[in-house]
């Protein structure tokens, strides 16, 4: 009872293990679809709020926001990633803060399919929901002399977020919604740096520049991925008619290639288990239930069937013993017996031998339903014991 509850244990934890591995392989891929999910969400809770307020009041939000960047004298940048900061100034929280949850706006690049609000400040915590935006850079609302650093993780297992912005190439475009308005940059620029080179986000006379920043390599982050757009004229049915990049990026490539060979794995293990069950039954019932000495062979002869049993030796060291059993039954019912016994004192080492020897002369209705015929090696050597020694015993049953 103990092995089969161990058996059925270990094949419960097998199973359980199987799962387990899978949902992890799978989990990125479902955390991602919940998290857009969750995205359009808030997305769409920022547009219904934006709607219900009046233009005026939408133009005077940005304009707070723009005043905010005239005064900007210079931009203290740091690698939010090795140094995130955790709390930001009241003044900056409060503009462009409609909802009081943080939420800005929120960005969309069609090529690589990402739609992801934007917050105010980069805190571990807004990095691990959304875009942060790095306080002392300009705020995207456009304007000369602007330069707004919009940051988010790559490769993180709830979320997409940043993880395919090395698909974005120069000439691409992305889109920057806030409040009513929405801006529209186009890729000019795309570096690698030190996490400590900061010269290519500081403002630019004249210009209208906004930059995403995320780790790069991927799930290694040594190093920085800069991707600067550049302000255009938006254009609607431009951003409508741009194609989703079906390529795969290298978080898909190695994504895959772990959900295939975890697939197999478990192929393998599930075709495992099952031959090891099925050989565990078949040695079950091929699986002796004891040993014996004695060997039985039956065969058919003519109208009758003769078995001969050989029953294994015994050794006794003063004395032999030969008992020979012949029976012959008729259809009389009749059944003679004889028995002979003798002793051999000069032998050191001595066999017990038994021999049946067994025919069927005729049926009969007798509650045996066995006749027997005594053997004619039996009777000749019964024979020669008799004229040979006069002191044997000879018995006959009838």
């Amino acid at each position: 009872m103990r092995k089969e509850i161990k058996e059925k244990l270990t094949i419960f934890l097998f199973i359980l293990m199987i799962v387990v591995g899978l949902g992890i392989i799978l989990y990125p891929l479902i955390s991602n679809q919940l998290s857009k999910m969750n995205y359009q969400k808030v997305i769409d809770n920022y547009q219904n709020t934006v709607h219900q307020k009046k233009n005026s009041q939408n133009e005077q939000f940005i304009n707070e926001a723009r005043a905010y960047n005239h005064a900007l004298t210079s931009t203290n940048i740091v690698d939010v990633f090795q140094n995130p900061k955790s709390e930001s100034s009241n003044e900056y929280l409060s503009i462009l803060n409609i909802n009081n949850n943080g939420m800005m706006g929120y960005i969309s690049i069609p090529k690589i399919d990402v739609r992801i609000p934007i917050y105010h400040g980069t805190s571990s915590d807004i990095l691990q929901k959304g875009v942060g935006h790095l306080e002392g850079s300009s705020f995207p609302v456009g304007g000369e002399n602007t330069h707004a650093i919009l940051s988010a993780h790559r490769g993180l297992p709830s979320s997409r977020l940043f993880t395919d912005l090395d698909q974005l190439e120069e000439g691409d475009v992305f889109y920057i919604y806030i409040l009513d308005q929405v801006f529209a940059y186009q890729v000019n620029q795309v570096l690698v740096t030190e996490p400590s080179e900061t010269d290519a986000l500081r403002i630019v006379d004249g210009k209208d520049y906004v930059t995403l920043v995320t780790c790069t390599p991927y799930a290694i982050n040594t190093h920085r991925l800069l991707v600067r757009g550049e302000r255009i004229e938006y254009n609607s049915d431009t951003e409508a008619q741009v194609a989703v990049d079906k390529s795969l990026s290298t978080a898909d490539i190695i994504l895959y290639v772990s959900l295939f060979v975890a697939i197999v794995f478990i192929i393998i293990a599930i075709v495992a288990l099952i031959r090891y069950k099925k050989k565990k039954g078949k040695n079950r019932q091929e699986m002796p239930n004891g040993n014996s000495s004695i060997t039985s062979n039956d065969s058919i002869v003519d109208s009758g069937m003769v078995s001969n049993t050989i029953i294994s030796t015994n050794n006794v060291n003063s004395s032999t013993t030969n008992i020979n059993i012949n029976a012959n039954t008729s259809a009389t019912n009749n059944i003679n017996m004889n028995m002979n016994t003798y002793s051999n004192t000069n032998v050191n080492s001595s066999n017990q031998n038994v021999s049946l020897g067994v025919k069927e002369d005729l049926l009969t209705n007798n509650s045996s339903g066995t006749m027997v015929q005594p053997s004619q090696n039996d009777e000749l050597k019964q024979e020669e014991d008799k004229k040979n020694n006069n002191n044997d015993n000879h018995i006959d049953v009838i």
